[in-house]
């Protein structure tokens, strides 16, 4: 997998996610979290949509994750990224503004941690 093709995954996981906070704000409307957060990824869709596909941030993530595909890793990664795309947006005081550099590197430290938390389980095992 290559930078490009992470990143198209990546969006549209952003986008679904985006919806499905919109439709739990439909049956929530009283709860304003539901409605931040859906706000928020979708100003990281749009922001990151505009983010170069070779940025330093993207090319990593691409190699940990296709590596992680590699050696069976897959599900925690995997894990690790639903639930940052999850919670982006969704704390009372959570920034909005949809900044890819923060979130990109706030995934890429959760995915290095889960790499090296594995690699070191393997190395034990």
């Amino acid at each position: 997998m290559d930078a490009t093709d992470y990143k198209r995954d990546l969006l549209e996981r952003i986008e679904n996610q985006a919806t499905f906070r919109g439709k739990i704000r439909a049956q929530h409307p009283d709860v304003f979290r539901n409605d931040q957060s859906a706000l928020a990824l979708r100003a990281l869709y749009q922001r990151l949509q505009a983010f170069p596909g070779n940025a330093p941030k993207l090319v990593r993530l691409a190699e940990l994750w296709s590596a992680a595909l590699e050696s069976g890793h897959f599900d925690d990664c995997a894990n690790s990224e639903a639930e940052l795309i999850g919670l982006y947006g969704f704390e009372e005081d959570a920034e909005v503004d949809g900044d890819p550099e923060d979130f990109l590197a706030a995934l890429l430290s959760e995915l290095e941690t889960d790499w090296e938390r594995d690699r070191a389980t393997r190395r034990h095992a």
